[in-house]
């Protein structure tokens, strides 16, 4: 499997010598459970995969494409309308997202402040009652 730097799947802009001599690869399974349900999720294949342990890099890409596809499907998409005050939670273990792109703030009017908060750990099945 290659790693690719050139026409990156993800990379907006090339990246430099010195960073091409920095980047490592980094492996993550191609499907996941839920640490609470057990339900098995697609991890990390909307783009930023570039190949799969075993496969050659063709059938590779081509499969982490079909599957990013199927996973982005109208059917399954949902797009915030952000107003002021909102308050948007979801559960990064189930779900795949990303941001949309918006046009750079010119002044006061139409910048925005936004806050991340992420919590870690797995839910305490026992203390909750299997509630998660």
């Amino acid at each position: 499997m290659s790693f690719q730097t050139e026409g990156s799947r993800t990379s907006a802009t090339p990246l430099t010598e010195e960073q091409k001599r920095q980047v490592r690869n980094v492996y993550h399974p191609l499907v996941l459970p839920h640490p609470a349900t057990g339900r098995k999720a697609l991890y990390a294949v909307a783009g930023s995969s570039f190949g799969i342990v075993g496969m050659e890099d063709e059938a590779a890409l081509g499969l982490l494409d079909e599957l990013k596809q199927h996973a982005t499907q109208e059917r399954y998409r949902y797009a915030n309308p952000y107003a002021a005050g909102d308050l948007v939670i979801w559960d990064n273990w189930a779900t795949l997202h990303s941001a949309s792109l918006i046009e750079p703030a010119t002044g006061p009017k139409d910048s925005r402040l936004l806050h991340r908060i992420s919590v870690k750990g797995k839910p305490n099945l026992e203390a909750s009652g299997g509630q998660g």
